[in-house]
């Protein structure tokens, strides 16, 4: 009994072993891998929604209008430029926050201090709920478009799109409270993500963007 009881042990220890130098594999990929997709979002998304907020400032400062375009149109798409701004704006902040987490990856620690967790947090969820919640604006917009033409005519003015752009800002605040209470090891995600799971994230933005 005590012969077997070593050997079972031992094999123990030998899986025991192999699993952490996988994981100590996984986690020197990620140190080095993570930064490099992180650069490529950065550039891919700054780039995109930085050119798309030149093209809709541009186009509302000249106010120019197509020939035989009916102010109904036009209104709509006052309001849909509105939105898309507000849009580029919320992924631009929230693509902000994206370098805290890429150096506390590097250095498999969170090296910013307390405030900054809880505020790079909160700031994470809240620009993921506004841009949510001003997709689904969107869509509500496209809808009423096509089928209310009339009734989004008087609805989608540059002024209340305007306004209610803002006003989603409080629900998606409200609902990023919680995450501005964290702590510096939960603010790391190679404390509370797999290295697998990390990489899968971050390459899935990559497509994505």
């Amino acid at each position: 009994p005590t012969k077997s009881r070593m050997l079972l042990l031992n094999s123990t220890g030998s899986e025991d072993l192999l699993g952490n130098s996988s994981d100590t594999g996984l986690g020197n990929v990620e140190q080095v891998l993570v930064p490099i997709l992180d650069v490529l979002i950065l550039v891919l998304g700054v780039g995109g929604h930085t050119m798309v907020m030149m093209i809709l400032c541009g186009r509302r400062r000249s106010g120019r209008r197509h020939i035989g375009q009916s102010p109904q149109s036009s209104m709509t798409g006052t309001g849909t430029d509105i939105l898309l701004l507000a849009l580029s704006a919320a992924d631009l902040l929230l693509l902000s926050m994206l370098p805290f987490h890429t150096v506390a990856i590097a250095m498999q620690r969170w090296p910013f201090g307390d405030f900054m967790c809880r505020l790079v947090s909160f700031l994470g969820s809240a620009c993921s709920s506004a841009s949510a919640f001003t997709l689904a604006m969107l869509a509500a917009s496209r809808y009423l478009t096509v089928v209310r033409p009339a009734r989004a005519f008087s609805f989608l003015s540059s002024r209340r799109v305007s306004i209610a752009a803002v006003l989603l800002w409080v629900p998606a605040c409200c609902l990023a409270i919680p995450h501005g209470t964290n702590n510096p090891e939960s603010c790391c995600p190679c404390k509370t993500v797999s290295s697998k799971g990390t990489l899968t994230v971050h390459l899935c933005f990559v497509v994505l963007r």
